[in-house]
């Protein structure tokens, strides 16, 4: 019984692990939001926080689009946060048997945020949008 108990925890630790940080990796809405602000925030600051834009494109009147994007490819496995290396491994470690996931059973996909900044000529934030796509 105690090492199903570990086997819970431990499991229970790897899932928050990798979830905390998927999410520090994110363009995330909320810190956007905090950060950009329309009419003040210069270009400068937007590098800062961002890094340097992966395309910029530029109109007659002088005015820019900067876009940043960020593509993450997740691996859900019958509803499980954890790889199956790591289960596999705590599972022959703890219990003394190592646990079968069928094969191929689960599924993957893609997700893509897309956050488009637009300035006005004097480099300042005019707007901007975040998208998201998942495949």
């Amino acid at each position: 019984m105690k090492r199903i108990t570990y086997l819970f925890l431990a499991l229970s630790l790897v899932s928050c692990a990798s979830a905390d940080k998927s999410k520090k990796n994110e363009l995330s809405k909320v810190s956007i939001e905090k950060s950009l602000k329309k009419g003040l925030t210069k270009k400068s600051e937007v590098i800062k926080l961002l890094g340097s834009p992966e395309m910029v494109n530029s109109d007659s009147e002088g005015e820019e689009q900067w876009v940043y994007s960020k593509t993450a490819s997740e691996w859900n496995d019958m509803g499980a946060n954890v790889g199956l290396f790591g289960a596999s491994f705590l599972s022959s470690a703890l219990l003394g048997t190592s646990l079968d996931f069928g094969g191929s059973k689960g599924s993957s996909s893609t997700k893509t945020k897309t956050l488009e900044v637009y300035f006005d000529k004097k480099g300042i934030l005019k707007s901007y949008s975040l998208s998201t796509s998942k495949i």
